[in-house]
């Protein structure tokens, strides 16, 4: 089973991994977290409101090749993000609409191989760091895009599940629906 988690920067998604990982229902799946965050490290390439287009192209490549190699997946980015992040530069006009269709065609090709992807709105303050930017604004923007991705672009997930609350809450919501799905 792969599962996703969605959702702008600072929500807490690799805070839910790190949670999980040690999961019974969970064994054997192959956890990856700070993959963004590993490629713009090794790869020097400029993230969140620095991005560009050759960073968007490299990120969709490094989850694609998750998603077609690993099929017991958990993962704290889904393409959805990618795709989320690069609609953001284009409306502020860092890329055009020929590199967008080109994260959006990639997103379509594999978002689909997530079983369930959870997403989490922005509900607690974003610390930032050398990666991560702490503008709440940038953070409700993304957040804005992901969810009229969810809603109006047929980006192929079968099933998105809303975590709020407490991350104690959030992991409650995430057991229940691998209890309910025989995982």
């Amino acid at each position: 089973m792969r599962i996703g988690f969605t959702g702008a920067h600072g929500t807490g998604k690799s805070t839910l991994l790190r949670e999980m990982f040690t999961w019974k229902e969970l064994n054997g799946h192959c956890f990856v977290s700070g993959l963004t965050r590993y490629q713009a490290r090794t790869n020097g390439l400029k993230l969140n409101q620095q991005g560009n287009f050759e960073g968007q192209k490299a990120l969709v490549k490094a989850m694609s090749w998750h998603l077609k190699t690993i099929p017991n997946l958990v993962v704290d980015r889904t393409l959805l993000d990618i795709y989320a992040y690069t609609v953001h530069h284009r409306d502020k006009g860092k890329l055009n609409s020929r590199e967008l269709n080109y994260i959006r065609n990639r997103a379509r090709q594999y978002q689909y191989l997530f079983d369930v992807v959870f997403y989490i709105r922005p509900e607690f303050e974003v610390k930032g760091d050398e990666v991560r930017n702490a503008d709440p604004g940038f953070a409700l923007e993304v957040a804005a895009i992901i969810e009229n991705a969810i809603t109006l672009e047929p980006l192929g997930t079968s099933q998105f599940v809303l975590l709020s609350g407490t991350v104690k809450q959030r992991l409650a919501t995430v057991k229940e629906w691998l209890h309910e799905n025989n995982v």
